[in-house]
């Protein structure tokens, strides 16, 4: 996961920043028209996107939490790279909306998209607010929903290479892809979430004594 959110973080990053001549073709006119709309849009969610996992590193579950540990070292790294992924994500998210709108692909490619954007600013809220009141279990699984919305951007190209690679037409699986991208993401995520958790939280129960 961390190497494919690199490898298209990196690829959006230069195509995002580079010269509006080399958009694609559908693409260029709006890109261009509204090109700090995109980049913006396209520079933070790429942050996100890039931050995520190094988050789940800096603090995983099966270390200590916040609680447990002192204002420095890994939990210094976690907090500041946590305001930093909600930072981008708040902005990458409301620049989506206007983008979402003028998305190629008719009334479902552009509602797919604006769910995602809703869904992105509710999980970061949940995440936010959960680790405010100190309940780092719900926090952790909110913000693997968050990732899982955010690595969505990578499963929607996947979809779209793979299919266009089988011979589908553009313009024929880019009305759904945006919908199937974010949901496949989210399932799997879910699935991670009461597969492993449940199983954690076993090996985590203290052995009653006789």
């Amino acid at each position: 996961m961390t190497l494919m959110g690199l490898v298209v973080g990196y690829s959006s990053w230069v195509y995002v920043l580079g010269d509006p001549a080399h958009y694609d073709a559908v693409f260029r006119p709006k890109y261009t028209h509204y090109h700090t709309l995109v980049v913006t849009h396209g520079v933070t969610s790429i942050l996100a996107l890039l931050i995520g996992p190094w988050q789940f590193w800096t603090l995983r579950p099966d270390k200590p939490t916040p609680r447990q540990t002192s204002p420095s070292g890994r939990n210094l790294w976690h907090r500041r790279l946590g305001w930093l992924y909600l930072i981008s994500l708040v902005v990458g998210a409301l620049t989506g909306m206007p983008m979402a709108w003028m998305a190629e692909g008719g009334p479902s490619s552009r509602l797919g998209f604006f769910t995602v954007d809703v869904l992105w600013l509710v999980t970061a809220y949940l995440s936010l607010q959960t680790a405010r009141r100190r309940k780092f279990a719900a926090h952790r699984r909110w913000m693997v929903r968050s990732y899982a919305l955010t690595f969505g951007a990578v499963v929607l190209r996947l979809y779209l290479y793979g299919l266009q690679y089988l011979g589908y037409e553009f313009n024929s699986i880019y009305p759904f892809t945006p919908w199937l991208s974010w949901l496949t993401s989210l399932a799997v995520a879910e699935w991670i979430l009461e597969s492993v958790t449940p199983v954690t939280a076993k090996r985590r129960k203290p052995a009653h004594t006789p």
